[in-house]
């Protein structure tokens, strides 16, 4: 089985809340189970940084990780996702965002078109300049 490496090409990202409940639910199963984290690495074929990256809410898990995570600790999905208020705080975000890039996005809009005439404008100016 393939390894994942639990390098990381730039700063240390920060928590996701949706993947650090998640992680925290994963990492409560794993306890359970009494498992550490390089017993559940091995077992699933991937390293223990890799495991408590995602435990942390640091790595975004692929559909076929968190497969494997879930067979190796006789879970099913619905027992780590979140629900009630954990989604609630996410969607919350979720909304938050959308409304904020919404705004940019009206804001913008009216300076690049200013941005466009200053720029044919100058265009013009050095077009002149040459002749």
């Amino acid at each position: 089985m393939a390894r994942h490496s639990g390098a990381s090409n730039g700063p240390r990202a920060e928590p996701d809340p949706l993947l650090q409940a998640i992680g925290s639910r994963i990492r409560e199963a794993r306890k359970r189970a009494g498992l550490t984290g390089s017993q559940l690495a091995e077992t699933i074929g991937t390293n223990k940084t890799w495991i408590y990256s995602i435990e942390d809410g640091r790595q975004n898990v692929t559909i076929q990780g968190l497969r494997r995570l879930l067979r190796a600790l006789g879970l099913e999905i619905q027992e780590v996702m979140p629900s009630g208020p954990d989604l609630s705080e996410e969607m919350a975000r979720v909304r938050r965002l959308h409304n904020t890039s919404s705004a940019l996005i009206l804001l913008l809009v009216p300076l690049l078109d200013e941005l466009r005439e200053l720029q044919a404008a100058t265009a013009e100016v050095l077009g002149a300049e040459k002749k």
